[in-house]
């Protein structure tokens, strides 16, 4: 079961945003959104599984699988990925993020898949009226 998750995981960590969640092309560029909230606020935060990978896979990391809950007008604050890759999945609501990559905010919503990866920092808002539900997985150092 540790190994189905792992792999699932991992080749969700490579895929791009989906289509309707993506930055528009005349956009895209770098140095956006590098001011961004300093804490989170709004979100509750439950993890799902977490295990190390050391024994099984030789990786000095643990694998971890979160479920966030953020309240309208929550707060994801600034964060960077230079060493913990991830990836989120929106279950309900929507979600806004604030990339590096892109000039505008771009929406997320249900069924949209986010890669974190190493050149990533950003933040996210709910900006709806409804609270948003996102699977988050990661691999922290342990």
């Amino acid at each position: 079961m540790k190994a189905l998750l792992l792999a699932a995981c991992l080749l969700a960590l490579g895929a791009a945003p989906a289509a309707a969640g993506s930055c528009p092309d005349d956009q895209a560029g770098e140095g956006h959104h590098q001011d961004g909230p300093g804490e989170t606020a709004g979100v509750d935060s439950e993890t799902l599984v977490a295990f190390g990978l050391a024994d099984d896979y030789a990786i000095a990391r643990g694998l971890r699988v979160r479920r966030l809950t953020i309240a309208p007008g929550g707060v994801i604050a600034l964060h960077a990925h230079t060493e913990r890759p991830a990836g989120s999945y929106v279950i309900s609501g929507t979600m806004t993020e604030y990339r590096n990559t892109c000039a505008v905010g771009v929406v997320y919503a249900p069924g949209d898949a986010v890669s974190e990866h190493a050149s990533v920092s950003h933040w996210w808002r709910n900006e709806s009226d409804a609270p948003a539900v996102v699977i988050v997985f990661d691999l922290p150092p342990e």
